[in-house]
């Protein structure tokens, strides 16, 4: 009787150190997975700022668009204020999903003296409805003509 007690004691005390061994090999897999995610995050928002400082600066320095993004899945156009010529706005698009997205836009005054920016947004966009010859468009912080409706 003595035997089948210690083999039962033994049996009990394996299981619960099995499950103890199971609990935090679970538990470094989560705060693994969950830095791992938080890192690809954090790099993936950082080179998205670096990206859309680029477009700024090419934008602002030159009031034109220097070469391609085509590597970064971009499409970069330039529109310009139809009440103000001197009011441009820059429109990265990311084109490498199925529908076309809004990535990065700027709109900057190149009023000489009063050069500045009007708006400028990586997300949460304010895009308005107007209606121009008779046409429903987007327009981009209600001051430049973006597309269609």
């Amino acid at each position: 009787m003595r035997i089948n007690k210690k083999k039962g004691a033994v049996l009990l005390s394996v299981v619960v150190l099995m499950v103890i061994v199971i609990a935090v090999s679970s538990l470094i897999f989560a705060l693994t997975m969950g830095t791992s995610i938080s890192n690809r995050y954090e790099v993936s928002k950082l080179n998205k700022e670096v990206l859309t400082n680029k477009i700024y600066a090419d934008f602002v320095d030159n009031q034109t668009i220097q070469g391609g993004y085509s590597e970064y899945d971009l499409d970069v156009k330039i529109y310009v204020n139809d009440e103000n010529a001197n009011q441009k706005a820059v429109v990265a698009k990311k084109t490498n999903t199925t529908k076309t997205t809004l990535f990065f836009y700027c709109i900057y005054d190149f009023t000489l003296g009063q050069e500045k920016v009007l708006a400028k947004q990586s997300q949460d966009f304010y895009l308005t409805k107007k209606v121009y010859n008779e046409i429903e468009y987007y327009y981009l912080a209600n001051l430049i003509r973006y597309v269609e409706v």
